[in-house]
């Protein structure tokens, strides 16, 4: 019996990049816990993450019979010494028996999974793994999987960032993942709105989806689109599997209560015990919370039940009562959550009773309620007055547009305007559908309010319309200056509107959702030190704006950050947009998926795809970010695509294009690189490589805190950097002695990761700290520059100073770690080595100009490519040139300094020649 709970599941499933992210964080922290009901897949995706890892992994799946701590403790042995190599330690009997065993282990990282904490829960065995976890060894981390939070107390920890803690959300199935799934596991064929409305059907549940599979794989495709409504309650496998996984073994009263408030679907202690007309129920809530069930916390009084869980409870409770019962039920819970300010949730219960009456008065005022697409309580209205009620009609419409859907949208607007006999009503539904359909046509003029203030930014006034939608003072102007912000590469003022979008009063959700969003994904491209950490809380906000255009957006910039694939994923995402008319959408998604791109062609057919939809639609700045990619990308003629997109950048007074911004993003740089010195094995200028041309090593596997230790380290390569310096410049999030244990974590992984791909380079603990060395006799590319910067300083004749200026130009391959941002070890680094390549080329050019026009022309052209805003090269630049008779090209130069010197907001003054 043990035997078999020892043994790792193999892993089955569709894997998601997403969760893969999110669980390679488990050796970065000394705790994960993963927390959701049952079906939530949360051993499938530790055990995704086994298979991927190359720490050592230790797997338990721990049973009521385990309770005591003595078997508790035998089982553990079983499992650690089924996978580690060491010397007998005699039988454990306490905490510290596994301690002192794992501290004599191996030195290589380690995972305990413990699977089924739950079935301990409150039980001696739980507290004495709390005990076990507090004294683990650094290299070693615990990932725990459990229907309930643990009973020990985590909190320590939490404070200094040494746990994980992965939820249902997490887990949760978003709709293009549900896509895949269905379609590449599956083989069922859906349409994308099909496979939307069963997910939202079964709440992104992974049980949810093999359920419905098992029920319609041998029913033809038109029975599979119809039994999606029954997905989550008339299912006689859904049914049976809450019965026996959820419902099992809960007290009757837990059990009257789930059923008879069901019908709420969102609730807290007071509204419960009106309804139910008892007392308590605040106390119940909190227990069901704890005891893991599908049981959703909204806030501190709050929670809604799983719609898997509510549809199954109201079918059973459908059961037990008259027609007649249950009607007044729902009249009643309709009543009690208008009272208290859940207009769709009441919505939903009066449609169910049939008072189409009071959904029409609630449904313009609802339909504010969120911001998404037409899910929620839209999807339960049913009956011939969804095509009769303007008030639905309009509710309706505005729900399709806040999710982007716009020409759905159009067609709502239409119908509400024509089904109300109210003038107001009326008027109201013609104006918003005048607004957007001015908002579609290229060719219209702008509308009235922030539609048509976004759309004027959109095309031509980013910086302005984005100054007029934040001084509106509303959290539409908010979020919509922060997109401009951000198209404009004006990261600090866009991270300001989002916060900005957060500071109104009476927010609805969808404002705190698009502005939390909008923050983060700023903060992702202003290059945060734990990059992973922000693409997990990006990714839980696309998730709960699943369906909105923002959140599109989001998961265009996502696709960038995938290690393969990605612009694949963005691609399907500009293909949404396309479908759902939003052509703004497709056309950033087309931007990300060039940028995404693993070869020139592909990422030159995507930037071109993005150039056609933004010029027809008269984006102009999507116009100049398709032509920086298209110039990036190699694009015929790269220097025309490249000279267009900086002139629209002056024209609209963009400070970068947003290809230029995302390109950041990308987990490695792997586009045709120069040629490089054979003897250079650590290269920091330009792509970041370890290793000699042709044999670098693969370090797609180090996270980004380990590989941001391995970029520190070489750039002092050969010196020591001291453990101290190392967690100042890396660790500024964390205590000092969280922060030393997971450097020393780095540390292992990027050895392991050079070993494995048997790089000579090694890491050595010296005088407190670590270097970086080759102990082949390879060199680093910043000591050949500085080599070549100090021949230039030293040189005593013209020929020699042409000759170590030429070479440091050559050294010079691109700017220094670029993928690591603007980050204060670096930032001071990489400004002195440009300004000193740039001042090496100026003054070599001086020096070479009298006598020899062609070397002067040459040196000052390529310092030009180092620093494009160097006064003294433009000159000696535009000197040159006229000193060899090119009048053409003067004329060009003094063109391109006048743009460079309005950049820096100077105004130019006439040249003259020396």
């Amino acid at each position: 019996m043990i035997d078999s709970r020892i043994q790792r599941p193999p892993s089955r499933g569709m894997r998601r990049e997403r969760l893969d992210v999110l669980l390679s964080q488990i050796l970065d922290r000394r705790l994960t816990v993963v927390t959701a009901p049952a079906g939530s897949g949360k051993s499938t995706a530790l055990a995704h993450f086994c298979d991927a890892t190359e720490a050592t992994v230790a797997w338990y799946t721990v049973d009521t019979f385990d309770a005591r701590r003595e078997v508790f403790l035998a089982c553990l042995q079983a499992a650690l010494e089924r996978v580690l190599d060491g010397p007998d330690t005699g039988t454990w009997t306490t905490h510290d028996d596994v301690i002192r065993a794992l501290e004599t282990a191996p030195d290589r990282e380690i995972v305990i999974v413990i699977d089924d904490l739950h079935t301990i829960s409150g039980q001696p065995a739980e507290s004495l793994l709390g005990e076990l976890v507090a004294g683990l060894p650094s290299h070693v981390h615990m990932a725990i999987a459990s229907r309930r939070e643990p009973h020990f107390d985590t909190s320590r920890w939490q404070l200094s960032g040494e746990v994980r803690e992965i939820t249902s959300n997490d887990l949760r199935f978003r709709t293009w993942e549900a896509e895949e799934l269905l379609d590449t596991t599956y083989g069922l064929l859906l349409r994308p709105d099909d496979v939307a409305r069963l997910t939202r059907r079964v709440d992104g549940w992974a049980a949810g989806f093999q359920l419905f599979h098992l029920a319609v794989r041998d029913k033809p495709p038109p029975e599979q689109r119809r039994l999606i409504d029954s997905a989550s309650s008339r299912s006689t496998l859904a049914r049976r599997y809450l019965a026996r996984n959820v419902l099992a073994g809960l007290t009757e009263e837990l059990r009257h209560f789930l059923l008879h408030s069901s019908i709420l679907g969102v609730l807290d202690g007071g509204l419960a015990d009106a309804f139910l007309e008892r007392s308590g129920s605040a106390a119940v809530l909190d227990d069901l919370d704890e005891l893991g069930l599908f049981v959703i916390r909204l806030d501190e009084t709050t929670f809604r039940y799983h719609e898997v869980l509510r549809s199954h409870l109201e079918a059973e409770l459908a059961t037990q009562t008259t027609e007649f019962e249950l009607h007044e039920r729902f009249v009643r819970a309709g009543d009690l959550l208008d009272g208290a300010g859940h207009p769709g949730e009441a919505l939903r219960c009066y449609a169910r009773a049939g008072r189409w009456d009071d959904v029409s008065r609630l449904a313009g005022r609802a339909s504010g309620e969120r911001f998404g697409g037409t899910h929620g309580w839209l999807d339960t209205l049913t009956g011939p007055q969804i095509d009769t009620d303007p008030w639905i009609a309009l509710a309706l419409a505005r729900a399709e547009l806040a999710a982007g859907r716009f020409h759905r949208a159009r067609d709502h607007f239409a119908t509400a305007e024509s089904l109300s006999n109210d003038p107001g009503l009326g008027v109201e539904c013609r104006r918003e559908r005048l607004a957007l359909e001015s908002f579609l046509d290229p060719i219209a003029t702008d509308p009235d309010g922030w539609l048509g203030t976004l759309r004027r930014g959109l095309r031509s006034d980013p910086v302005g319309a984005a100054a007029q939608l934040g001084a509106s003072n509303t959290p539409q102007g908010s979020v919509a200056a922060g997109i401009l912000h951000l198209l404009t590469g004006r990261l600090h003022e866009a991270a300001a509107s989002f916060d900005g979008a957060l500071l109104h009063e009476q927010l609805p959700d969808w404002a705190i959702h698009a502005g939390r969003l909008g923050r983060q994904a700023t903060r992702l491209l202003d290059g945060p030190p734990d990059a992973g950490a922000t693409i997990a809380v990006i990714d839980r906000l696309v998730g709960s704006l699943e369906s909105a255009w923002l959140a599109r957006f989001a998961r265009a910039m996502l696709a960038i950050t995938m290690v393969a694939d990605g612009d694949a994923e963005a691609a399907r995402v500009a293909d949404r947009c396309h479908e759902e008319g939003d052509p703004w959408g497709a056309a950033f998604a087309r931007l990300c998926a060039g940028v995404a791109a693993d070869d020139d062609r592909t990422a030159s057919d995507h930037f071109a795809a993005a150039l056609e939809i933004a010029e027809r639609h008269q984006t102009l700045a999507l116009v100049a970010a398709a032509h920086a990619g298209l110039a990036q990308a190699g694009g015929s003629p790269a220097g025309e695509h490249r000279e267009y997109a900086d002139r629209l950048m002056r024209r609209l007074g963009l400070r970068g294009t947003f290809v230029d911004l995302v390109r950041t993003l990308r987990p490695q740089h792997d586009r045709s690189a120069p040629d490089h010195d054979a003897a250079v094995s650590i290269r920091c200028l330009g792509d970041f490589a370890v290793g000699r041309p042709g044999e670098e090593a693969d370090l797609k596997a180090l996270r980004p805190r380990a590989r941001a230790v391995l970029q520190r380290l070489a750039l002092e390569s050969g010196r020591v950097v001291h453990r101290d310096r190392l967690v100042a410049d890396l660790w500024t999030d964390q205590d000092e002695g969280a922060a030393v244990r997971s450097l020393q974590v780095c540390i292992s992984s990027i050895r392991r990761a050079l070993d494995d791909a048997g790089s000579p380079i090694r890491i050595e603990h010296a005088d407190g700290g670590y270097v970086l060395d080759d102990p082949s006799g390879g060199r680093c590319d910043l000591v050949e520059l500085e080599s070549a910067l100090r021949a230039a300083e030293s040189a005593s004749s013209v020929t020699e100073l042409v000759a170590a200026a030429d070479e440091a130009l050559r050294r010079f391959g691109g700017e220094l770690l670029p993928g690591v941002g603007a980050v204060d070890w670096v930032v001071g680094e990489r400004e002195r080595l440009r300004l000193a390549v740039a001042r090496a080329a100026c003054v070599a050019a001086t020096a070479a100009l009298p006598t020899d026009v062609a070397a002067a022309i040459d040196l000052a052209d390529r310092g030009l490519e180092v620093d494009r805003f160097d006064d003294a090269l433009w000159r000696l630049a535009i000197d040159a040139h006229a000193a060899r008779g090119d009048s053409g090209a003067v004329e060009r130069l003094r063109r391109s300094y006048d743009a460079a010197l309005r950049e820096l907001g100077v105004e130019p003054s006439p040249v003259g020649t020396s």
